[in-house]
């Protein structure tokens, strides 16, 4: 039995998607489909779905992605930013580095970091790794500009 022409995907208003990409879930954009843009996605949805960040208040450039929130009045901050750099002249060759971090603070200006750094090179140089990873522990001092 044919669908009547009022109900359509495209007469609803709903838009398929092409083989091979997919719908950017921040600024809708379609994107192709890849494994590393699927990560991406996945960490845009669980960023405003499970940390209830607003959408409007992240930041999406084609490989960019950076948001940051406070909590407590400001006494504990988190943030997030990754990036994804294509390598000039290497088709599917590209780097990805990855920077989460978790500041609470202890007195005045002064603050307890604990960062997570990731650093993914497809291509590595010979006698590299493929990924590199650092944990960071500090204290830091905020000065207003």
């Amino acid at each position: 039995m044919p669908i009547p022409p009022s109900k359509t995907p495209t007469a609803l208003g709903i838009e398929t998607v092409p083989d091979g990409k997919i719908r950017d879930y921040i600024d809708d954009r379609l994107r192709n489909d890849t494994p590393e843009e699927y990560v991406r996605q996945n960490i845009e949805r669980r960023i405003v779905k499970e940390l209830k960040y607003p959408r409007e208040r992240i930041e999406i450039d084609m490989w960019l992605v950076r948001w940051y929130r406070e909590f407590r009045g400001g006494d504990l901050r988190l943030f997030h930013h990754h990036q994804r750099f294509q390598d000039v002249g290497a088709s599917r060759a590209f780097r990805l580095n990855a920077d989460q971090s978790v500041r609470v603070k202890i007195f005045g200006d002064f603050s307890l970091n604990l960062e997570y750094d990731l650093r993914f090179n497809t291509e590595p140089a010979p006698g590299r790794k493929e990924l590199d990873q650092a944990f960071i522990f500090g204290v830091a001092y905020e000065i207003e500009r």
